[in-house]
């Protein structure tokens, strides 16, 4: 059974000539597994969920997506969440997975720099 599409939220995205109507339901219609450490997961599984998308239980058949290493930097695992949510789109609609930015590549472990007053 198709879950209807709520269009005031996701209007945008079906307005997309990419993804529209067809494409919404694809991402709906298949519950979607994110593997990883439980912050990043968390924030993928929202991610995911936000766009329209069905997160799987534990004991549903489901498209899984393994998530790179996570960092103790916010911004680093949230990055690696919204990868994960577009490499399931990707894979529910069919298009070839893209290669992950270079920032994603490595933990954000420069020594940061901080700014004087």
């Amino acid at each position: 059974m198709q879950r209807p599409i709520d269009y005031e939220r996701l209007g945008r995205q079906v307005a997309l000539p990419e993804l529209g109507v067809d494409g919404q339901r694809a991402l709906a219609a298949r519950p979607v597994r994110f593997v990883g450490d439980d912050a990043t997961r968390a924030d993928a599984e929202r991610i995911w969920s936000h766009a329209g998308g069905l997160v799987a239980d534990a004991t549903e058949d489901a498209l899984e997506i393994t998530l790179a290493a996570s960092s103790n930097e916010p911004a680093y695992s949230l990055g690696v969440a919204a990868w994960a949510a577009l490499e399931a789109a990707r894979a529910l609609l069919g298009w070839p997975a893209a290669p992950r930015p270079a920032a994603l590549d490595h933990a954000l472990s420069s020594t940061s720099t901080e700014l004087s007053p």
